[in-house]
Order: C-alpha cells, then structure tokens, then sequence
C-alpha cells in the first residue's frame, strides 16, 4: 500500500506536465480519432442513487481494481461501457479488430486466459443487464455476480474483489437505466467536481461505519479520479491550480492508510473536511475551466 500511496503522488506531481496525449483515454482511441472520445460521454440516466450505488460508479471507474497490464494503462470497466453504454470507439491494438470489439481473451490483459485465439467480439452494452438472465459471451453464466468477478479476476487478472465491492458494483450496473440511449453530453469540470464531492460523501459514509480495506480501495479510487482531472489541467498558468489538487492526492493517500490502520472515524472527519475545501473552491477551478483540457476547443487544439 505504500509503494502505490507513493507512486499516485508521483503521477500527481507529474501530472502538471501532462498534454492531451497524457490523458489515459487515448490509450483506447482508434489511429487518428478525433477528440469526441475525451470531449463526450453517454449521457447519464441513473435509476436511483445511494451511497452503495455511488461507491459502485466510482470503482467502476477505478483501474484500480484490475490487474498487471489494465491497470497500467489506466484502463477501468467504464473505458468499455462507460455511462454503463458500449463504447463503440474503443479499440486496442492486439486486442481489438474494430473500434467496438474486444478480444476477452487475450494475452495482453491475461497471459493466463489466452486461449491461443485472436477473436474479437462485439462489446455489450450493461443497460438494462439486470433484467437478463444470461451473462458473458466466452464464459456465459446466469449469476450476473458470478460475470462481473469473471470480468475483473480471469478477463484483466485484477485481484479478488471483497463482497462489499462486488455488491456496490452490482448495486451500480443494476442502477444502469433499461434502454441505450445514443444522446452524449460534454464531459465538464463542473460534472467532474460533482463526482468527486458525491463519490467523497460516500467514502466518508463507509470510513465513518467501517474502515478497513475496502475503505481504503474507495480513497484509493478517489484519489485516481481526482488525478484524472489533475491531468486536463495541463497548461502552464494553471500551476497554482495543480498544485492544490496536487495536494488534496496527498491528504487522499494518508487518509487511505488511516483507514487501513482501523481509523475509520478519522479519516471521515477529515476526508469531510476535504470535502468542503473542494465545494468552496469549486467556483475559481470552474473561472478557468477554459484553459484546462476539458473546454472542447482547447482539447481539439492538442494532439
């Protein structure tokens, strides 16, 4: 836990020098995509919110939890589904035929599952998975609990998800609305706070009731997601910017090993207190939204 405490402040204090290349997503752009993947998303249509369902959303996001290679490229579950939709423009060489397909596998991800077959498939949407009763294409399975640890364990050799994590995860993709919907929205810093103050409330939730690993896998995920906004603000003016949010990666990582140690209720208070700092800043890091690499036009600019 230490060596990845240290190693997430590294890339946060690398972070600054980051050009839009540097965004993990372009890890998973098809050759000479445009920048829609890093400007857009499906648009979010949750069915209901909890802290359960909010904790799930964030490990969904978190490559965190996968393994070896996933994990390196930044690669979580909602690289492919994200909003819980198909991405239709994911595409990784070796692993991939067409932008949309995925081969699950392979012996990038998993030299361990490579069955010796390069045979891409489709890439599923999750909406509306609850209501199925079948799950997986490689390994089908009627136990959607059962498919998602497949996914995590065999497919990206992450390692074993707890029983409250894979619950929160359930908890999420059953959340997922029933339909796809083709309509996006941009992806905004406004957006992003609001995920971070959410997710945050929910981590505080569990280290006030608990602590403990899964606690801390939560802060760690946090603590990945507050990076990943650390990264669009890659222009040069904005050091006084970065370094905040350089610094809140920090008070994330010893929080994480608070609640490691069984004190849960402290790391709350504090990660509370974190909290507040980030809503009352909220408003100067959106006054100079249009020089990070979430406006659109300036995305655009970068190769």
């Amino acid at each position: 836990m230490v060596m990845g405490f240290l190693f997430v402040v590294l890339m946060l204090a690398l972070g600054g020098a980051a050009q839009a290349q540097g965004l993990t997503e372009r890890r998973w752009q098809p050759p000479g995509d445009g920048p829609a993947l890093l400007a857009e998303r499906p648009k979010r249509a949750l069915e209901s919110r909890s802290p359960l369902i909010d904790l799930g959303e964030l490990w969904f996001r978190d490559p965190g939890i996968l393994g070896g290679e996933a994990r390196r490229m930044g690669l979580a579950c909602n690289a492919c589904h994200p909003e819980g939709a198909a991405n239709r423009r994911f595409f990784i060489e070796g692993v991939s035929d067409h932008p949309g397909r995925f081969d699950p596998t392979n012996a990038i991800f998993n030299p361990l599952a490579d069955d010796g077959a390069f045979a891409p498939v489709d890439i599923p949407s999750l909406r509306g998975v609850a209501g199925k009763s079948r799950f997986g294409t490689v390994a089908p399975t009627t136990s959607l609990r059962d498919f998602v640890r497949h996914v995590i364990v065999v497919e990206f050799m992450g390692t074993e998800p707890t029983p409250f994590l894979l619950d929160a995860l359930l908890a999420y993709v059953r959340a997922l609305p029933p339909a796809e919907d083709k309509t996006t929205e941009r992806i905004g810093l406004a957006g992003a706070i609001d995920d971070l103050l959410r997710w945050g409330r929910a981590a505080a939730t569990l280290l006030a009731q608990d602590g403990g690993a899964d606690a801390a896998s939560a802060l760690a995920a946090l603590r990945t997601a507050l990076g990943q906004v650390h990264a669009r603000f890659a222009d040069p003016s904005l050091e006084a910017e970065r370094a905040w949010i350089e610094q809140g990666g920090v008070r994330l990582g010893l929080l994480g090993r608070q609640a490691e140690t069984g004190k849960g209720e402290d790391a709350a208070a504090a990660l509370q207190a974190w909290l507040v700092e980030l809503a009352a800043r909220r408003p100067a890091l959106l006054a100079v939204e249009s020089r990070t690499l979430f406006d659109p036009v300036r995305l655009a600019e970068t190769r």
